[in-house]
């Protein structure tokens, strides 16, 4: 069986905006890949959040991986002003997916085997989708705190 990705955007208050988002069989996540997910993930937010797309309050974190840094990929997301969250070079890793998300989707599915790529898919999503909105608004205040301590350190 092949490897299965997926890229989430989550929200502090909303729980999830355009997730999960499996990357094609074989595909490796590139920059120019990762733009195509960011053009997704802007009309997402456009038709989800009207509000926040008119004020152009909404962030942009992530981690310092490749395709996310690229700059082709800074270009995009100076050129339709979208804010980022940077994250800090040499630093614990600060995005909620990697902090909590990732944990919180593989303890239940822990030591069960899947056949297909596809129940991998199914049984990711079923787990995201119990995930209380409680648990997401939870998250991204420990993610301030944590922001807080590693920027005064």
């Amino acid at each position: 069986m092949s490897k299965v990705s997926f890229l989430c955007f989550t929200s502090s208050v909303r729980k999830l905006i355009d997730c999960p988002s499996y990357a094609p069989p074989g595909q490796t996540i590139t920059k120019d890949y990762y733009i195509e997910v960011l053009h997704r993930l802007r009309d997402a937010v456009r038709r989800k959040w009207q509000q926040l797309w008119a004020s152009g309050d909404w962030h942009l974190h992530y981690d310092n991986a490749p395709a996310h840094s690229s700059a082709l990929v800074q270009t995009f997301l100076v050129k339709r002003r979208i804010t980022q969250v940077c994250q800090p070079p040499y630093s614990p890793d600060l995005a909620p997916c990697n902090l909590w998300l990732f944990l919180k989707l593989k303890l239940p599915l822990k030591g069960r085997r899947f056949q297909t790529a596809n129940e991998i898919k199914e049984n990711v999503t079923r787990q995201l989708m119990t995930i209380p909105k409680k648990d997401f608004s939870d998250c991204f205040e420990k993610w301030k705190e944590r922001w807080d301590k590693c920027v005064r350190s």
